[in-house]
């Protein structure tokens, strides 16, 4: 059974990919160039010439994610334990999470790994703790976040 703290991290840590995904096609629409945006791990083509077969592929691609939906799931070391069982309820009902001790082995570029693994996964769960709010790497992840959403 999922607890409180569970749910809301889950509904609070929800992906910004509409509201993104918004912002990019009214921007393709003014400028009329052919654009190519990323729809979790899918690129798709839009074409302004064809705006009909543009959202189409935007709408199969978004109907892969739901369907392929995955959670990107961070925590600090020291949450590891609660880490595990949360994963394992999450699974057990039916949601797939990519969690880092089965994901990366020796030997892989970590900044890649998460890279894709972010790029593919529809939703980002964080578990906040102490630790985890102290975290450098977390730090880091929050502040590019802030920094897309700036940016022009």
């Amino acid at each position: 059974m999922l607890d409180w703290l569970t749910v809301v991290s889950l509904g609070a840590l929800v992906s910004g990919l509409a509201s993104l995904l918004f912002s990019v096609v009214g921007s393709w629409l003014r400028g009329r160039r052919p654009l190519r945006v990323k729809v979790g791990a899918v690129e798709v083509d839009l074409s302004p010439r064809d705006v009909s077969a543009s959202i189409d592929r935007l709408e199969s691609a978004a109907i892969e994610l739901r369907q392929h939906a995955r959670v990107f799931l961070s925590y600090a070391g020291t949450d590891r334990e609660f880490a595990q069982r949360l994963v394992a309820d999450l699974e057990q009902h039916g949601i797939p999470v990519w969690f880092p001790d089965r994901e990366i082995v020796v030997g892989d570029s970590l900044p890649r790994k998460i890279g894709d693994a972010l790029d593919a996964s529809q939703w980002v769960a964080i578990i906040l703790s102490p630790d985890a709010l102290n975290s450098k790497w977390l730090r880091s992840w929050l502040f590019a976040r802030r920094v897309a959403e700036i940016a022009p």
